[in-house]
């Protein structure tokens, strides 16, 4: 994987879905991540959705926006291991104004 790519995992359970986001959000990979989001995000339903964060290297302003929203239409979980994934966790959570 290069610098500028994005790596999106999905996982899906009758009871939760899992997103393993890995490399930088920027730029065309945001609109990535939306597309996949958008996929998703109808068969819901109660799902329990964790975004793993810990193999992201960088999030420009509108995949900060786009990771809000996701917090925020799903009440996602985010997981993060180091102080920049824990800094862009808590930026989606709305923890820390971006």
């Amino acid at each position: 994987m290069t610098t500028t790519t994005l790596k999106i995992t999905t996982a899906m359970t009758p009871a939760s879905l899992m997103l393993k986001l890995e490399g930088r959000l920027a730029g065309p990979s945001v609109a990535e991540l939306e597309r996949a989001w958008t996929g998703v995000v109808g068969l819901l339903d109660s799902k329990k959705v964790t975004v793993d964060v810990c193999d992201l290297t960088f999030v420009d302003a509108p995949g900060r926006k786009l990771l809000h929203c996701i917090h925020r239409d799903s009440n996602a979980e985010f997981v993060a291991d180091g102080p920049l994934t824990k800094y862009f966790a808590a930026e989606a959570c709305g923890e820390i104004r971006y």
